[in-house]
């Protein structure tokens, strides 16, 4: 990375969001889209870190310091960063009376981490923003699982690792704390059971 473009991302990102070996840290998804256009305006390629197109790329991106969390009480909504804890999410929508709607308990502290290993389930997740290999972010997903039209591109990134590209961000559904919807049905009779 040249020092012309190194400065412009620091301006973007700040100083302290580019670490160890140039690699780029935004801080939320405006900033990686403003990191995105600069790269393609200055023709350069950007990957991020997990990628195999690493090598080829002239700017790493990093997920570490997306944990940014943003709540949409109205429409039952909760955007993280892929960088969140899964105690700061719960500690958000708590705080305005609301919890992740199915969320069972996740082997991963990390959000990014947890979608990639298939931990949450399809209906807890409303979108995902992907940073593919080549450097290209893509937004998937709807408010409701109906809003999905062609391919469930959320759907199919819960459980790929980084085969389709980084999770940087994930929107997951919320529900009143009361609500309580089981992750998983539990021990008892449910509708449609015999008897």
């Amino acid at each position: 990375m040249n020092d012309a473009l190194r400065a412009q991302l620091a301006a973007i990102v700040g100083a302290s969001g580019i670490g160890a070996n140039d690699v780029v840290q935004p801080a939320d998804i405006a900033q990686l889209r403003a990191v995105l256009g600069a790269c393609s305006v200055a023709g350069v390629a950007a990957a991020h870190t997990g990628s195999g197109a690493g090598g080829d790329a002239t700017v790493l991106i990093g997920d570490e310091r997306l944990d940014a969390i943003r709540v949409e009480a109205a429409a039952l909504l909760l955007h993280a960063g892929a960088g969140c804890t899964w105690a700061a999410v719960r500690k958000k929508a708590a705080a305005k009376k609301l919890a992740v709607s199915g969320l069972s308990t996740t082997r991963s502290d990390r959000v990014g981490e947890s979608i990639a290993l298939g931990e949450l389930a399809r209906r807890s997740v409303a979108g995902v923003d992907l940073l593919t290999g080549a450097g290209a972010l893509i937004s998937a997903g709807g408010r409701t699982l109906k809003d999905v039209v062609g391919y469930d591109v959320a759907g199919l990134a819960i459980g790929s690792g980084t085969r389709l590209g980084l999770v940087m961000g994930v929107t997951l559904r919320l529900e009143p704390a009361a609500a309580g919807t089981p992750a998983q049905p539990g021990a008892g009779t449910w509708r449609g059971d015999g008897g």
